[in-house]
């Protein structure tokens, strides 16, 4: 009972040394330039910065203006 508790114990440890170094990347950023030069995203995300940090977002689609004699 005491050496599987020791091998939980241990392998908790193990696996929040790889957690936590993660977590402290700063990805601090004044414009959206500087996240592109500097971070990467999955293809279908865009990098944008979001009060001073660099995120994946999905990419804004802009609405499709429909002239009025069109709607009537």
């Amino acid at each position: 009972m005491a050496a599987i508790l020791k091998f939980i114990y241990a392998m908790f440890l193990f696996i929040s040394l790889f957690m936590f170094p993660m977590a402290i990347e700063s990805k601090n950023c004044q414009t959206d330039e500087e996240c592109l030069k500097n971070y990467r995203c999955p293809p279908h995300l865009s990098l944008q910065c979001i009060h001073g940090w660099c995120e994946c977002e999905p990419p804004v689609e802009q609405p499709i203006e429909t002239p009025v004699d069109l709607i009537e």
